[in-house]
């Protein structure tokens, strides 16, 4: 914990204790299960329940948030539902006792996904997360394009690698040679791995698509229930339903409603 100023003063600090249901003294041992770029992750046994908890502190944020780990537990919260995120426990976001925000959530033990055998469970989990409904009013980012804002998001971390002086010179000239020259990603690909023998056995179009329609979230709509969908049929007012994947909007009159309540064809 000597990684990060302070962290074990706070963890001793009551609050923190108190609303973990921790005892008075520290008797838990904190162990780094992992770091990455903006987050240094913790794991500790609770000394009274016996559950492992993972305790992260937050070092910056990619979505460029001043209040990123107290997005992050509401974020979870929303999720909670869809059976595939932690369950989270705690959060200060203040930085008063710490110069970082701090999350407990539940340990989730696991493996890292290798894409190219785990592709199937994958997709199910990026499903099952995406499934979760949620309103315009929640509170998370919604970019109005959002390959857009993954492009910018890239050109910013490339720009700190190529700003930084631990970057190689040599790795640095090469890609903007590469850029500069305007090569396909083919093309940079051989250039970079040189003689490994790269093989290239299929290319597709990158593209976003989703294949909702009208028809398909009229099914969503009939499954909340009859009674809800008469109680929307006696508001008098049309509905606006929204895919949760690709954000298409998709509007039903009352007469809609009524079709649909009844298993009707429109």
């Amino acid at each position: 914990m000597d990684r990060i100023a302070g962290l074990k003063e706070y963890v001793r600090n009551p609050f923190y204790r108190e609303a973990m249901g921790l005892p008075g003294v520290v008797c838990e041992e904190y162990r780094l299960l992992a770091q990455g770029e903006y987050n240094m992750n913790y794991i500790f046994t609770h000394p009274v329940s016996g559950r492992e908890f993972l305790l992260r502190v937050n070092c910056g944020s990619q979505m460029h948030l001043e209040n990123q780990i107290e997005y992050e537990y509401h974020a979870l919260e929303l999720l909670k539902d869809s059976g595939r995120t932690p369950k989270v426990f705690y959060v200060d976001g203040s930085l008063k006792e710490l110069g970082h925000g701090v999350l407990v959530m539940e340990y989730l033990p696991g493996k890292s996904l290798d894409y190219r055998k785990d592709m199937g469970i994958a997709a199910q989990c990026l499903a099952d997360i995406h499934s979760v409904p949620v309103s315009a009013g929640d509170g998370l980012l919604s970019p109005a394009d959002p390959l857009r804002a993954i492009l910018e998001e890239c050109e910013e971390m490339v720009k700190v690698y190529m700003d930084s002086s631990l970057g190689d010179r040599e790795t640095k000239r090469a890609l903007r040679e590469l850029l500069d020259r305007g090569c396909t990603p083919e093309q940079i690909l051989e250039e970079l791995l040189g003689d490994t023998g790269l093989e290239i056995t299929d290319t597709i179009p990158a593209r976003f698509y989703c294949n909702c329609s009208k028809e398909r979230v009229e099914k969503a709509v009939a499954s909340i229930g009859r009674e809800d969908i008469q109680e929307m049929i006696d508001e008098g007012k049309d509905i606006e339903v929204k895919c949760h994947f690709c954000n298409s909007a998709y509007t039903y009159t009352v007469e809609d409603l009524r079709q649909i309540m009844h298993g009707g064809k429109r």
